[in-house]
Parts: C-alpha cells; sequence; structure tokens
C-alpha cells in the first residue's frame, strides 16, 4: 500500500472562484428540446434554492482537506474482487498537483507531479498513456487567478509534452478526431444586464494534439442562440479582486460525443454535439458545434450545483447531483430522449454520501456505477442496486489530521496500461 508522508504547510493561497449568474431576463423558464415528458417539478428533498442561499454557497471555494478529522483508514478499505469491476483507477489530489494511477487493491501503479504549483484539477489519461491535466501556477494574494492557469500534457514517465499556458479549468479530454476539448475562462463586458461587472463567460475550446489553440465558441453566445430551450437565470454580482464580477455558467466538464451507433437515434447524439454542465444555472446541456447552437436541456428544478454528466453506451446520461440544501448528493441516470430519471443512488441513512462541490461518476462495464465523494476524500464503487463493493480513502493528510479531497476518480482498463513500460514507485 502506498504511504504518502503528511502535508507540513497548507497552501497560503487558495483559489476562490466567485459566482454569480448572468442572465437571462427571466427566471425560472424550462430546459428542453426534443421533450417528450414535462420537466420535472422540485422534489421534495431538493427544493429550489433562495437567492441568499445561491449567493452563500456559490461563494464556497474548492477546499484541500475535508471538514471531518480522517480516522485510521487509508487507502482501499472495502473490495470485493467477485463484483468489482478490474482495471487501474486515476484520481488527483488537489494541493498536491498530484495525479496517481493505482490498481484495485490500492497499490501505485504510476504517478505524475509538478512544482511549484497552485493546484491541479481534474487529470484524464490518454490512450499513449500521457496525462492531460489543468492546473494553475502558484499566484499572490489578490493576483488574477486565470493568467495563471494552464492546461498541461504529460508523458507517461513524466516529462512535459506542451504546458499551453490559456485558463484552460476543471476538464480536457481527447475527441474522436484526436483533437484536445478544455474549457477557457473568459472575461467580457455585458453591459445591457450587468453595466457595473464584469461577466465571466466559458470558451468550449478545440486544441492540437500539442496544445495550439484551434477554435473556441462561447457558452454564452450559444445560448443566446436558442433562448427559448434555455433561460439564463439572474443572480447578485460578487466583489473579488477589485472587481464586481459575475461568474456567469462555472461550466465544469466537456464530453465529446463517440457513440456514433446513436446518432440514428436522436439528433442529440449527433457526431458533432458536445456534453457540458453548467453548475451555475443548474443544468446539463448538448450543443451543436458546427452550428454553435444549444439543442437540448435538462436538470433545472432537479439539479442543484451538479457535476460530471456523461453519455452512456444506451444514450442516458448519468450526472452528480450535489445537492446542497438537501445535505445529501445523488447520482442520477436520465433519458434525455423523455427528461426522466430511470435509475438513482443516494446512497442510504447508514452510508449516505455528499460532496459540496465537484464529484464525479463512472458507469463500469459491468453495470456498477464508480463515485468520486470528493470532498470527503472517498470514492467508492456500488452495484445496481445500490451495494458498495470497492471503497477508497485518499491517504494524504494535512498536519492536523485531516484527510486530503480529490477531484474526480476513473477506471480505466488493463490491457492498455499493461503494454506501457513499467514505472518506478515514488
Amino acid at each position: 500500500m502506498l504511504t504518502p508522508g503528511l502535508l507540513l504547510v497548507r497552501p497560503s493561497v487558495r483559489l476562490v472562484l466567485a459566482v454569480g449568474l448572468l442572465a437571462a431576463l427571466s427566471p425560472g423558464a424550462g430546459c428542453g428540446g426534443d421533450r417528450s415528458a414535462p420537466e420535472p417539478a422540485p422534489t421534495a428533498a431538493a427544493p429550489a434554492l433562495s437567492a441568499a442561499e445561491r449567493d452563500h454557497l456559490s461563494a464556497l471555494g474548492y477546499v484541500y482537506f475535508a471538514a471531518e478529522e480522517a480516522g485510521d483508514r487509508d487507502g482501499v478499505v472495502r473490495y470485493d474482487p467477485e463484483r468489482t469491476a478490474p482495471g487501474y483507477s486515476l484520481y488527483s489530489i488537489r494541493y498536491r498537483c498530484r495525479a496517481e494511477l493505482i490498481d484495485l487493491d490500492g497499490t501505485l501503479v504510476n504517478a505524475w507531479e509538478r512544482r511549484p504549483c497552485q493546484f491541479w484539477s481534474t487529470a484524464t489519461l490518454l490512450p499513449s498513456g500521457d496525462l492531460l491535466v489543468t492546473g494553475q501556477d502558484p499566484v499572490a494574494e489578490g493576483e488574477e487567478g486565470l493568467d495563471a492557469m494552464y492546461l498541461l500534457r504529460l508523458g507517461w514517465d513524466g516529462h512535459v509534452v506542451f504546458k499551453a499556458a490559456i485558463p484552460a479549468h476543471h476538464d480536457a479530454e481527447l475527441t474522436p478526431r484526436g483533437q484536445i476539448l478544455t474549457l477557457v475562462g473568459h472575461y467580457r463586458a455585458v453591459p445591457r444586464v450587468y453595466p457595473d461587472a464584469r461577466v465571466k463567460d466559458e470558451l468550449l475550446t478545440l486544441l492540437s494534439p500539442a496544445g495550439r489553440v484551434l477554435e473556441q465558441a462561447s457558452i454564452l453566445d450559444m445560448l443566446q442562440r436558442t433562448p427559448d430551450l434555455l433561460r439564463i437565470r439572474r443572480v447578485a454580482a460578487r466583489h473579488r479582486a477589485g472587481h464586481d464580477e459575475v461568474e456567469l455558467f462555472h461550466a465544469n466538464s466537456v464530453e465529446w460525443m463517440h457513440r456514433p451507433g446513436l446518432a440514428a437515434r436522436s439528433p442529440i447524439y449527433g457526431e458533432n454535439n458536445l456534453l457540458t454542465c453548467l453548475r451555475n444555472q443548474d443544468v446539463i446541456v448538448i450543443f451543436d458545434w458546427l452550428q454553435k447552437k444549444l439543442v437540448w436541456a435538462w436538470g433545472r428544478g432537479e439539479l442543484e450545483f451538479p457535476h460530471h454528466p456523461t453519455v452512456l453506451d444506451d444514450g442516458h446520461i448519468l450526472v452528480f447531483d450535489n445537492g446542497f440544501r438537501s445535505g445529501r448528493s445523488r447520482i442520477l441516470e436520465v433519458d434525455p430522449l423523455s427528461d426522466r430519471i430511470v435509475w438513482q443512488y443516494a446512497g442510504n441513512e447508514r452510508e449516505p454520501f455528499f460532496s459540496k462541490n465537484r464529484g464525479s461518476n463512472q458507469r463500469l462495464p459491468n453495470g456498477n456505477t464508480l463515485i468520486a465523494d470528493s470532498d470527503s476524500g472517498r470514492a467508492f464503487e456500488v452495484t445496481r442496486e445500490g451495494e458498495i463493493v470497492w471503497e477508497f480513502l485518499v491517504p494524504y493528510r494535512s498536519d492536523d489530521g485531516h484527510r486530503a479531497t480529490l477531484e474526480r476518480i476513473h477506471r480505466y482498463p488493463r490491457g492498455p496500461i499493461d503494454s506501457l513500460p513499467p514505472m518506478s514507485r515514488d
């Protein structure tokens, strides 16, 4: 088992993303696209947030350590070999600027780390063994955080393939055409709605495999082309770094459609479409990249600050619903052709889970679901019936005994990784 040392000094500066929601011009409009069922009403467990609650929760930054003390358990603490999906699991540790690939016993297979560094967000393993990372260089108090952000590609052995000095954040993936898709923060003026504040838009960005920007599209512009599908909610600006600022969307994931067989079922699965999550709008959305417009949206009245939607083999969409007000997170499986929830997991009274920020979900080949309970520094795999068959606790702690949080976790098949050169352990 991996036995890392303790953190000696807490990072002195934490990026706090100011949050606000631009919008439009009338709140509470329905989402939709090809809708054969009405938009779900808010459930008793997840009522709509008030403006004051939303402002308070939006101000929360991504924490480096769990609120509760870690206890005496670390690494893999539960493992049913007969029912756990095989493979290697990749997770990243924000404060360490480190990603680790482990086997099902928790043994370290490979690790990547870069210093000096402010934080790493999501890490993605490519088929070649390279690692894509969004991160930030150290910044002093009051400095502009976007200027220090980057997209980094590291080789299997840790060498730098490229470092693109762009404000990439939250996610990056390889598209079916071999390009790189990521999210890039971008400030702009929207004087008609916010005359005295700068607005943070998001640019969906395609890069070459070598890190050169090829094309960008504004999420705000694409939504404005289809106001009938989603009206953007308005909330107050916040003051940060000398500016009144509105974080328009807080997009937190990207996924290019990569199942051509689904495209014949519905235009929402088109091969030039991509899926993302607009946390501050409580929706997940699909854009047509070629036409630069929205084609589907879902979640308002059901989701609370969601994360990490992903398309499944059957066309359903899995999404992490953080559940701010209810105090319990859920994994939802949604049929986008009917906008109906067809499966969900919310833990149980004995083993609930709750992550105010972040979180991930992955449907595994055996039908189980791998979940990152990010703010607790915990990951686990559940069966369709909701039984936990594998559980992992991040083995890094602060000097006062709090477990490090994790960004996401993703399981990869063993075959392609076993063909790569073995790496020495740290």
